[in-house]
């Protein structure tokens, strides 16, 4: 997981996106995540356009998260 956001962090700096992936890694570690958040957190990510490299680390990002939600 933390890897997931190192890499997405590394190809955009953009300030909602590192919001996002904040709020996501925040909840993550929490022992009761609140799925509200991070599922708000994972909408927000899916509306940000950018490049096809940063499409493709989101994207990964993004399945993984859901799919432990």
């Amino acid at each position: 997981m933390d890897k997931l956001i190192e890499d997405v962090k590394k190809i955009s700096q953009k300030e909602h996106l590192n919001c996002n992936l904040e709020a996501i890694s925040e909840e993550w570690k929490s022992k009761q995540p609140r799925k509200s958040f991070i599922k708000t957190a994972v909408e927000g990510m899916k509306m940000i356009k950018g490049t096809v490299e940063f499409g493709v680390a989101s994207t990964t990002l993004i399945q993984f998260v859901q799919s432990c939600i």
